[in-house]
């Protein structure tokens, strides 16, 4: 892994993303939030939600 500094980074990446990460620091991000949090409902499988819609792919 090669690190650049800030001045080399920018040369070839879209500064606000880069502002974004510098901003970030080196810990990891946290977790956004869950999406029952956002909707309210707890969410489904994949599998779930191919059974209930298996008629729109007939």
């Amino acid at each position: 892994m090669v690190e650049l500094s800030y001045e080399q980074a920018a040369q070839s990446l879209y500064k606000p993303v880069l502002d974004m990460w510098a901003a970030a620091g080196t810990e990891p991000a946290s977790v956004g939030p869950t999406s029952e949090s956002v909707t309210g409902v707890p969410a489904r499988t994949y599998a779930h939600w191919a059974i209930d819609h298996v008629a729109d792919f007939r």
